[in-house]
């Protein structure tokens, strides 16, 4: 079984799920626990996820857990800036920043990486499934063109409430 798969845009190794989601880059915000736009498109080759990243919107990572491991850790890095970020579950579910130790927390945006290129390092650890990815963000342009997917239009608008329970 290979360490790693992409299901319906969720990438899961053993138990660890993640997606990759959208919010727009007005409404992001370091230290808060960030919603959603919905999920982002993803399209895979080998071990690489492309995904599209408009010039409004930042991304995100949400973590869980969907059976029953002592931990799991979801590391992502920059290797040509050296920004990185991780996050440890239970009990966070969310990495929304990579953090170079000069610039402080910055937004997983095409904008904050394009002087050092797209191309991110994915690590995903749920006890004994283990997998090594590359994460690539690309204009929704190129994404569409390598893919042949239409991916999700852009918005400006504050990401929609979570919906009220009871």
């Amino acid at each position: 079984m290979a360490p790693w798969r992409l299901e319906h845009e969720v990438l899961i190794a053993g138990a660890l799920r993640v997606a990759v989601q959208r919010i727009g880059i007005a409404h992001w915000r370091p230290a808060e626990r960030l919603r959603s736009w919905g999920l982002a498109p993803l399209h895979r080759e080998g071990d690489t996820i492309f995904v599209p990243c408009d010039a409004t919107e930042a991304l995100w990572l949400g973590a869980w857990l969907e059976a029953r491991v002592d931990a799991a850790r979801v590391q992502l890095g920059q290797p040509a800036g050296g920004a990185s970020a991780s996050i440890s579950l239970p009990p966070d579910g969310q990495l929304s920043t990579l953090d170079d130790g000069l610039q402080g927390p910055q937004p997983l945006t095409l904008a904050a990486f394009s002087s050092k290129g797209t191309r991110l390092e994915l690590r995903l650890d749920a006890g004994k499934s283990k997998a090594a990815l590359e994460l690539v963000l690309l204009t929704p342009d190129d994404w569409a063109l390598r893919s042949g997917r239409t991916p999700a239009a852009p918005r400006t608008t504050p990401p929609p409430r979570p919906p009220r329970l009871g």
